[in-house]
């Protein structure tokens, strides 16, 4: 069978060096749309994305017997080319040699190069632009923020011929880390530093985001029910017992069966239960950590905002305390400016006069029933102290002085009463 192949792929934009005349090694990074990384000897990097085109480009017909090249529907638009300095000399020839990239599975925003010369770090910061136009979280794409360079090993620090390439790179995850092995036979171990400012910024968990469909499941429904679904069986295994002899040959294959069925209807079932419960174990523990984290998060914040409105309460204190003398200093000024007034008329002053002569009148009563409340208080004192003294002596009145004396309380009582009618008014009279 024939090879299919698709191409040219058209390149844009367009340029006079047709970005590849030395190009020697190609990668492609998962992304949306994927990108696309072609490294030249020189030491320069094309960054690219491959996109569907406008327009398709007819077949370049039969160019060999062995294969036919149809035409494709995909070009790769050029966003950025990075030149990497390969090596620390002062020589001004430029230098060439075969470039090979690895892509990073720890960062996807990143990829390592290493050549002759040493070992580069690339973050291609594009991608999240391109990611956070995907998602939604941005409304356009500026790829305004260039790629950045960081050469983690050099190996030609002079001038001479003398090389020492890297002929290997691995990658490990736990700890992130780089081994490169060099033609010296020297092996370098690196730590890999992570730039904050290149993290994709995470959002906050939602309440269940660790939690598989399986355990969300598990979490609606009641926990002893699921483990009830779980082990209960169709077929279960009876207690064996004849009266009869049974051949040997007949007992090892009840004797099999058996096995057989408490394998899978019982021991198989309890297994699954066990891990059931182990699961389950494990998303109580990360719904018990979320949430002590979110009662951590709720006890600063509470904190925060108790502050917040201690604050606000000393300043209404202050700003209601000032309004109370600013209203009363306005009701003064008001006042005064009324009486002062040269069109006043007589009337006005007349009332304005009754009221003061009230007022003063009203202040003399109230001084004159805290006189009165003073001395029943001393009386009541002295009458219970007379009482308790006098408690065991009984003093009888004639029936004439008893009546002189209820007439005379009667008559101080409708007095009093008759001076609180008379306040009551006057206070009317004044509000």
């Amino acid at each position: 069978m024939k090879p299919r192949l698709l191409g040219p792929l058209t390149m844009t934009p367009q340029n006079f060096n047709n970005y590849g005349l030395e190009s020697c090694s190609i990668m492609v990074v998962a992304s949306d749309p994927p990108a696309i990384v072609v490294a030249e000897t020189s030491g320069k990097l094309h960054h690219m994305l491959l996109l569907e085109s406008d327009t398709v480009d007819e077949s370049y017909g039969e160019l060999d017997s062995s294969f036919v090249v149809f035409p494709t529907s995909w070009k790769l638009k050029v966003l950025e080319t990075v030149e990497l300095e390969l090596g620390i000399s002062d020589s001004k020839d430029a230098l060439s040699c075969p470039i090979h990239l690895r892509a990073d599975y720890i960062n996807g925003h990143r990829y390592y190069v290493y050549h002759n010369t040493g070992l580069h770090a690339i973050t291609m910061n594009f991608i999240g632009e391109l990611q956070g136009y995907v998602e939604g979280k941005s409304s356009e794409v500026s790829f305004s923020k260039p790629s950045q360079v960081e050469y983690l090993v050099c190996t030609k620090l002079d001038n001479s011929k003398n090389i020492n390439p890297i002929i290997g790179l691995g990658l490990h995850q736990h700890p992130p880390g780089l081994i490169s092995c060099l033609s010296s036979g020297q092996v370098i171990s690196l730590k890999i530093i992570v730039d904050p400012n290149l993290l994709t910024i995470l959002e906050k968990p939602s309440e269940d985001s660790f939690v598989t469909p399986n355990m969300q499941s598990m979490m609606k429904e009641q926990f002893t029910n699921h483990i009830q679904n779980i082990l209960q069986r169709k077929v279960s295994q009876p207690i064996l017992s004849s009266d009869s002899t049974i051949r040997p040959q007949k007992s090892y294959e009840i004797l099999t069966q058996s096995i057989n069925v408490l394998n899978e209807h019982y021991i198989q079932k309890q297994s699954q239960v066990v891990r059931e419960i182990l699961k389950r174990i494990d998303l109580q523990n990360k719904v018990k950590e979320q949430q002590l984290s979110e009662i951590r998060n709720l006890e600063n914040e509470r904190e925060i905002i108790s502050q917040k409105a201690h604050l606000l309460a000393e300043k209404f204190d202050e700003c209601s305390e000032k309004q109370t003398l600013l209203t009363k200093k306005c009701q003064d000024l008001l006042g005064l400016g009324n009486v002062s007034l040269p069109n006043n008329i007589i009337a006005e002053k007349e009332f304005t006069n009754n009221v003061n002569n009230i007022q003063n009148t009203t202040k003399e009563f109230l001084k004159a029933i805290e006189r009165l409340k003073e001395n029943m208080n001393k009386q009541n004192y002295h009458i219970s102290k007379y009482t308790n003294t006098n408690s065991s002596k009984k003093v009888e009145l004639p029936e004439k002085q008893q009546k002189a004396l209820q007439e005379i309380l009667m008559s101080i009582t409708s007095e009093i009463d008759s001076q609180i009618q008379v306040l009551k008014k006057i206070k009317k009279v004044v509000q």
